[in-house]
């Protein structure tokens, strides 16, 4: 059975998508102030919005970006950002650890 994943994501185009958001800290603090939950269409709307024509891996061929964003996993994205969201917010309402 071939393993068709990539780096622990279901495919090259989720990857991308997610380290591209995940890696430029403006977009990174973008999505954590942006209001919850993550839905798969909340995520892909995100990422159009920064990356109308694709993430710069994307932008030497628009065409395959247009065929490629069905291939992005819109659902685990939101699943992983949803995670992070959730875990930031209890992270912010955690009482100050005493500093020794």
């Amino acid at each position: 059975m071939d393993d068709t994943t990539y780096e622990g994501w279901t495919n090259w185009e989720t990857w991308n998508v997610a380290l591209w958001c995940d890696n430029e800290y403006g977009i990174y603090q973008q999505r954590f102030d942006a209001k919850g939950p993550w839905t798969p269409e909340a995520a892909r709307d995100f990422v159009l919005e920064y990356f109308p024509n694709g993430t710069p891996d994307f932008e030497v061929d628009h065409m395959r970006w247009w065929e490629s964003r069905g291939a992005v996993n819109w659902r685990e994205i939101a699943e992983h950002w949803e995670t992070d969201r959730l875990e930031n917010a209890d992270l912010s309402t955690e009482a100050p650890r005493e500093r020794r």
